[in-house]
């Protein structure tokens, strides 16, 4: 199993399914310190899953699902194998049926830099048709739900543990700029009482297979 390392940047996925689409959320952590027995991105991938799969079910209908979390280091190069847990992987919470596929709720990351490369948005699937709002908006309950997800993808930095072990990582949340090779940490997120669309997860949309 790969073992962190301070400098490290973490590329988190996220994962939900309903029907034949697959609703991927991705995130990147940057290592800033390290202490004790080596973590491996299994470790981290398995604690982040298990408060993912808490934030996630609650916003899912029953016909929608929960898939699990991977975890790759992306930086520096080579990549390495992805850690991954499915531990919680399970159907929605919600008795209601799924909106259109390619309607999702949504987020905005903040950092402390203006600019639309200093901001990244988040896209979350396949909300159930009991949190639609009488005026077309999500309901106040949804706004809440997606607030704590929220705060999960942006709130740092966070310490995660060699599993049994001694050993942890401390990581931030970042936004990672590829061309430069650099991060900006988030700073906080701004939640958005709308819908928004993805159109590559409607019902036109390819067929997805899940990435683990």
């Amino acid at each position: 199993m790969p073992v962190v390392a301070v400098g490290d940047i973490l590329l988190v996925r996220a994962v939900c399914s309903a029907q034949d689409q697959v609703g991927v959320n991705t995130g990147y952590l940057n290592c800033t310190a390290k202490d004790g027995t080596d973590v491996t991105t299994t470790d981290i991938a398995k604690t982040i899953e298990s408060n993912a799969a808490a934030k996630y079910t609650p916003m899912l209908p029953a016909a929608a699902r929960w898939e699990g979390l991977s975890v790759q280091k992306i930086w520096p190069l080579p990549r390495d194998v992805a850690g991954i847990s499915v531990a919680n992987a399970g159907p929605g919470d919600v008795s209601s049926n799924v909106l259109p596929t390619q309607v999702c709720g949504i987020f905005t990351k903040r950092t402390s830099l203006a600019g639309p490369k200093y901001r990244g948005r988040m896209y979350v699937p396949f909300p159930p048709e009991s949190f639609l709002d009488t005026d077309g908006t999500p309901t106040l309950a949804y706004i809440s739900l997606l607030t704590a997800l929220a705060t999960l993808w942006t709130e740092g930095p966070t310490t995660f543990t060699n599993i049994g072990l001694d050993g942890t990582v401390t990581c931030d949340w970042v936004l990672w700029h590829r061309e430069s090779h650099t991060v900006t940490n988030i700073t906080g997120a701004h939640v958005r009482k709308k819908w928004a669309t993805q159109r590559r997860r409607g019902d036109y949309g390819q067929p997805n297979q899940l990435p683990f």
